[in-house]
């Protein structure tokens, strides 16, 4: 074998106050779900997909004489779309955004082949046939949060009523609290009742106070966290930052967010860190400055170094601080103190060959 080349990551030229789509996009390039599902989108549907797709394959750094992706045929996708990215935003909305024109893309492509796979056949039967499966099309990102409501007086529930979500949002801990533990956090899905009053009780016949609980139903193979930092002064309305430090967990299992109960850990997945958005004040800047830690896998085969390739061990990659175009080699330990983590990105893989694309086929998704 020849001598390996080293390839790092690029980083995106911030046009304007495009940090916020810089990091998300530097950290959804970490994703090997998602980056497959961005494909799928772009074969079938083009457009919006087709450009977001040929951006996170030129981040792997694989472009000779390139120093930088230019994102500017996206930007024009995105204000196509009535979404500028030379603002300032907070990059939980890019996320929201990007993710939206995927499933309206998808969507739309769905009904249209549903209008032309009708046949004579399917008409008698009653029913028409899709080119691909509706699992095919779901989100890496989407997972369905249940929602319970219980009856204090007589326990009656009406049972499960499933929500889908893109990212677990969670308001920052009490100020006594010098720092942030995500594995807290994530018990809140799970282990936490509340109180509601005025429900009406269909076995009660009457307005009864009721226990409301949520629970994880379908987890999703990316998993995005998200910590409000930010909050709203009740005496001026200024915004307030918190900039506590958050615990980094490197790997979390499923049985932190099911309570045990899910396919998952059974089958032995578990998530694992991919990539921290970071938002810090910045000079110069009303809205502050998003960077990004990023996690590189390396793969050696014919004397290339992959970024992105299956079936290879979480230990064998190297992290990288992203700001903006100016990508450094960096390193994030497992309990380290990190400031400013905004956005975590997990990916489901598996315990026997750390492949991604993992939790599905656990859950018999």
């Amino acid at each position: 074998m020849s001598a390996s080349k080293k390839i790092i990551p690029l980083g995106v030229r911030n046009i304007g106050d495009s940090c916020h789509m810089n990091a998300i996009l530097t950290s959804l390039a970490t994703s090997e779900s998602f980056r497959l599902y961005v494909r799928v989108v772009a074969v079938t549907c083009g457009g919006f997909a087709a450009v977001l797709n040929t951006v996170l394959r030129k981040m792997d750094g694989d472009q000779i004489g390139k120093s930088m992706v230019e994102p500017y045929d996206l930007a024009s996708a995105l204000r196509l779309a009535g979404y500028r990215v030379d603002c300032p935003r907070d990059a939980d909305e890019t996320y929201d955004k990007i993710l939206s024109l995927l499933t309206d893309q998808m969507k739309t492509a769905e009904a249209s082949r549903r209008t032309q796979s009708l046949d004579l056949r399917s008409l008698r039967n009653g029913h028409g046939t899709s080119l691909n499966s509706r699992r095919s099309q779901v989100s890496p990102s989407t997972g369905y949060l249940g929602r319970r409501l219980t009856c204090v007086v007589c326990s009656y529930s009406e049972g499960l009523k499933l929500e889908t979500f893109n990212r677990l949002s969670f308001a920052m801990p009490p100020k006594e609290l010098d720092e942030i533990q995500l594995t807290k956090c994530l018990h809140e899905v799970t282990g936490k009742e509340e109180l509601v009053d005025g429900i009406y009780c269909w076995m009660c016949e009457s307005s009864t106070p009721h226990f409301l609980s949520y629970s994880i139903a379908r987890l999703p193979q990316m998993l995005c966290v998200h910590l409000k930092r930010l909050t709203w002064s009740a005496q001026t309305g200024a915004p307030v930052r918190d900039d506590r430090p958050a615990v980094i967990d490197l790997r979390i299992a499923p049985s932190q967010l099911t309570k045990g109960h899910g396919a998952a850990e059974r089958n032995g997945v578990e998530y694992r860190l991919r990539s921290v958005v970071l938002h810090s004040e910045h000079a110069g800047s009303s809205g502050g400055h998003y960077t990004c830690l990023r996690y590189a896998r390396r793969h050696i085969e014919k004397g290339f170094v992959s970024l992105v390739k299956d079936g290879v061990d979480n230990e064998s990659g190297v992290w990288y601080c992203v700001n903006d175009d100016t990508v450094t080699q960096s390193g994030l330990l497992e309990g380290e103190r990190v400031k400013s983590a905004y956005m975590l990105f997990y990916e489901a893989v598996s315990n026997t060959n750390y492949g991604s694309l993992a939790l599905r086929e656990a859950v018999g998704a």
